[in-house]
């Protein structure tokens, strides 16, 4: 099987897996907001940006750069000495070193099998992952609870949700080994068990009527029972256990330091918006800009995925010198986000009020301009992310770092300038802003790194055809949402195959 249908194959798998959850999340949105209305969903949703918040704290990183140096011990066995990757075995296990020098190391490296390089990598990354977020969450359950703008409800909620985010983080980091194996059935599953969970307990509290705690106390259900079913299948790949060989751990955290802060950097003024809006506009409001910045937040979950896949095939390239492949593997990808992002976001702009009401209720048709406007936020997403993996394939984490912290800060500068202003509109053109500043600047980064030059014309052809589609749906305004939807589909499936370019595309890749 070549690379791209690879890449395709396990993309479908996930994709496949995505859109079942995806279905399942609109359907606990549904209920969520039906059951709590504008304020109660203000409230709920301000626990769930809350703990996000707090949670850049708890990335350190780790979930990028493991898959990355997981591919690069999966390919670099005959460049053993590269001090760029974790060749652990020839540090580690060419001597014998004192408990007392390695505190914990020994027993686990001993337990996990010296000779198994990723086991001892990926089990102290997960110990490093889980001992920061214990910590973490801790300290943001308290800091909760002494927030005065905070009712009880939202405090008690925000203790509670910690146990999902912890599901959540540690279920991440085990995606890794999938990653590189390109083996995605079981993260998939894991994805839909947890997600049917959680929309079966959100539904059973709103028919009992019980209110917004008791669907938080579904959400950790649900990423619990996701975190569960993923450890023990990442089990038939690498063992992974408790390890705290702690110089290892210096050495993942030189690596990860310049990723960790630009996650952060990232994550602050993305996660930051909400938190803002709810110290200073009621929680109506809250909940208006919460709703669809909750349904697009599921969509771009997609492209990580994706790149989840790409990023070891593009560290390897990169490590063995492989330029071409490095550039042919950053172009496909590329164009197929550009392929799904176009016409998302094209589709949002289109028709943000009828799918607002139609998800989340007549309450919320008035979220739908908002929509439409963070639908060009989702569009940087889906173009930006490629250069934002191929800056950690490339090491040049410290080189973007300049452009991460300038987004951040300003962005922060004008939440708090126009949100109390503009409210949720506030919000939203910053979140426009700040992620088509991250995709040029990152574009910029790996540009002047790799000499790499894209070809635009598949992108290019999916915003023609993108723009067809969205004339198409808004022609007939007195439809359904769902006809609208149908037909939107298959005016940018003839759009694709009428322009020359997207066909050839097409065609290459049923010939692959």
């Amino acid at each position: 099987m070549t690379m791209t249908r690879r890449i395709i194959s396990q993309s479908g798998i996930q994709l496949a897996g995505k859109l079942a959850g995806i279905a399942f999340g609109v359907a606990a949105i549904a209920i969520i907001t039906r059951a709590l209305g504008l304020a109660g969903y203000g409230k709920y949703a301000t626990i769930m940006a809350y703990l996000q918040l707090f949670g850049v704290a708890v990335d350190l990183g780790l979930n990028v750069l493991a898959p990355s140096e997981l591919g690069r011990l999966s390919s670099s066995s005959s460049r053993a000495s590269d001090s760029s990757s974790f060749v652990i075995s020839s540090e580690y296990s060419s001597r014998e070193i004192s408990a007392a020098e390695r505190g914990f190391s020994a027993t686990a490296s001993d337990s996990l099998g010296r000779n198994d390089e990723r086991a001892v990598l990926l089990s102290n990354i997960f110990t490093m992952r889980l001992t920061v977020a214990v910590v973490v969450f801790a300290a943001a359950a308290a800091v909760a609870f002494v927030i005065p703008v905070y009712d009880p409800v939202v405090r008690v909620g925000i203790a509670a949700a910690t146990f999902s985010f912890l599901g959540i983080v540690l279920h991440q980091i085990l995606l890794a080994p999938f990653q590189v194996a390109q083996r995605m059935v079981w993260p998939a599953i894991a994805d839909v068990a947890g997600r049917a969970l959680l929309t079966a307990g959100v539904a059973f509290a709103a028919w009992r009527g019980m209110g917004i705690l008791p669907m938080v106390w579904a959400t950790v259900i649900g990423n619990v029972a996701m975190f569960a079913i993923t450890f023990i299948a990442a089990q038939r790949i690498v063992r992974v256990r408790l390890a705290f060989d702690f110089p290892l751990w210096k050495r993942i955290l030189t690596k990860s330091w310049p990723v960790a802060l630009s996650i952060i950097f990232n994550l602050v003024y993305l996660r930051a918006d909400t938190v803002i809006l709810s110290f200073v506009r009621p929680e109506e409001e809250v909940g208006i800009y919460a709703a669809p910045y909750r349904l697009l937040d599921v969509v771009t979950q997609f492209p990580h995925l994706v790149m989840g896949l790409v990023l070891p095939l593009l560290a390897a390239a990169w490590a063995t010198g492989d330029r071409a492949a490095f550039r042919h593997r950053l172009q496909r990808v590329f164009d197929g986000l550009a392929f799904l992002g176009f016409p998302l976001a094209a589709g949002a702009l289109a028709l943000g009020t009828p799918i607002m009401a139609f998800v989340a209720g007549s309450d919320f048709a008035v979220s739908g301009p908002i929509l439409g406007v963070l639908s060009l936020a989702l569009l940087g997403i889906f173009l930006g992310q490629p250069f934002g993996y191929a800056i950690v394939a490339l090491e040049r984490q410290r080189a973007m770092l300049w452009g991460y912290a300038a987004v951040a800060a300003v962005t922060l500068i004008g939440y708090f300038v126009f949100i109390p202003r503009y409210s949720y509109w506030g919000a939203a053109w910053m979140t426009v802003a700040s992620e088509i500043a991250i995709a040029v600047a990152t574009f910029a980064v790996v540009r002047r790194t790799s000499a790499v030059r894209l070809d635009l014309r598949i992108p290019v052809a999916a915003l023609l055809a993108s723009g067809l589609m969205a004339l198409a749906v808004l022609a007939v305004p007195a439809w359904h949402i769902i006809p609208r939807v149908a037909l939107g589909v298959i005016a940018y499936g003839a759009a694709v195959l009428l322009i020359p370019w997207t066909r050839r595309m097409v065609v290459a890749f049923r010939a692959s």
